[in-house]
């Protein structure tokens, strides 16, 4: 698993005050995935999303974008922020960390 939002499912089930449960886009990669518009680099119209919310029978209005509902403050708590610069020494770390294992 490489997103910790949403298990790598590309959508986090929302529950507001209401009953009915609502979705949300996810920014990770496979959350891009369902944002596509495009099937064999060609353009469909629609999103994956879309497709997925027929063969579920989710009405289509009640997905949102993450980036939509959360302030970037918390975007950035849960990973999905701006990365901080990185210095030249962290780089060099970062290098040979990534060297150890290959010695």
């Amino acid at each position: 698993m490489s997103c910790a939002v949403c298990q790598d499912k590309g959508l986090v089930t929302v529950n507001w005050l209401e009953s009915d449960s609502d979705y949300a886009l996810c920014l990770c990669s496979t959350g891009n995935l369902l944002r596509a518009t495009q099937n064999a680099n060609r353009h469909t119209g629609f999103a994956l999303w879309e497709v997925w919310a027929a063969r579920e029978g989710v009405d289509p209005s009640r997905i949102v974008r993450l980036e939509d509902v959360l302030t970037a403050e918390d975007l950035q708590a849960i990973g999905f922020g701006p990365r901080a610069a990185v210095t030249s020494l962290e780089a060099v770390v970062a290098a040979a960390k990534g060297k150890r294992g290959k010695l």
